[in-house]
């Protein structure tokens, strides 16, 4: 058994995927697997990944009919050995130690999952740039009831699931998948959320150990699909039960109206303002308010916004705005942002 299986979507990355195996196979650390999961490719990627399989013992590559990344990734999750689970995309790039360090937190606190840092670096044709914001947080251990009380610092670290270290057999024993009806997004999301259930203890290590490569060719941010609006109610609705079943409104006054503004309202909003969505202005205000509509929201009173006003203003004007219907200024307050501030969601 190995201490670690790394699982790799591939998907026609041939450009990429071959950078992404190096920085991997570079980590000062011996008891990991690589599972290459070939999605159908068609660009030689494919041929890539027989290439390392065939030199590298600890590289298996398993090749599939096109299903998407979740059924890729689920594909090898059900092969992997390792006792602990990460995630690479196959374009992106693992940094020094991220390996020997996570690793040896996640067995000497036996914790059910590391988290560690990321930074987004956007390319487009030859510009390269770093996101200019990394969330800010200490080296903590967390255990039982300190888990829901720091569920939102957690939560806003990342969404990806590239950022932690998951153990298998909490995977295996709940039977958590990736959702693969999913298809433009929210699937790290609401992987996450199944797994945070089952959390007891969970270490944050701040240190910066995995590059997101956001490239334009590859990307779905630009694109626009239904597909993605089902997918966000979806970790909404999963999520809300979370919440309540954790009862961490009570625990947390505004965690889950942080939460609820910065990922569910703001991520609908910049959802319907992708100028790909192809709806009329009176479609899309029929849509939020159709969508403010839902229990998560009605249940929402004033205290909850005194709350969340505590926290962070900018998203407690948003809320408020969201919750008396005023969709048309809240889409110029959030257009605004994501084309002036380089963090929103």
């Amino acid at each position: 058994m190995y201490d670690v299986s790394i699982i790799i979507p591939v998907y026609n990355s041939v450009k990429y995927l071959e950078i992404a195996l190096k920085s991997i196979l570079d980590q000062d650390y011996e008891s990991f697997e690589i599972i290459l999961v070939d999605d159908g490719s068609t660009d030689g990627s494919e041929i890539v990944c027989d290439q390392f399989s065939n030199k590298y013992s600890n590289i298996s590559v398993l090749h599939k009919k096109n299903g998407g990344m979740c059924s890729a990734r689920n594909a090898g999750m059900r092969i992997a050995k390792g006792k602990y689970i990460m995630f690479c995309d196959n374009d992106d790039i693992y940094l020094p130690n991220i390996l020997k360090d996570n690793l040896s937190l996640a067995k000497k606190y036996d914790a059910d999952i590391v988290k560690f840092s990321r930074l987004r670096i956007h390319v487009d044709d030859e510009n390269i740039t770093e996101e200019s914001y990394i969330y800010k947080y200490n080296f903590s251990i967390f255990k039982d009831e300190e888990v829901i009380k720091n569920y939102r610092i957690a939560r806003n670290i990342s969404s990806g699931v590239w950022c932690n270290v998951y153990k298998k057999s909490i995977i295996d024993n709940y039977s958590i998948q990736f959702p693969e009806d999913f298809r433009f997004g929210y699937e790290d999301m609401f992987f996450n959320i199944k797994y945070y259930q089952y959390v007891k203890k969970m270490i944050l290590n701040p240190k910066v150990y995995y590059h997101w490569i956001q490239r334009d060719t590859h990307s779905t941010t630009k694109k626009f699909s239904e597909n993605f609006l089902y997918a966000l109610e979806k970790c909404l609705e999963e999520e809300y039960q979370f919440i309540l079943d954790k009862n961490i409104q009570n625990i947390c006054p505004g965690s889950w109206e942080d939460i609820l503004t910065n990922y569910y309202v703001m991520g609908y909003y910049l959802a319907l303002l992708n100028p790909k969505a192809p709806y009329t202005k009176k479609e899309k205000l029929k849509k939020c308010k159709e969508y403010r509509e839902k229990k998560c929201f009605n249940q929402l009173n004033k205290m909850s916004l005194t709350n969340l006003k505590k926290i962070d203003y900018k998203r407690y004007l948003i809320l408020k705005l969201f919750l008396k219907n005023q969709h048309l200024l809240n889409f110029l307050i959030i257009d605004f942002y994501s084309k002036h501030i380089s963090k929103i969601v």
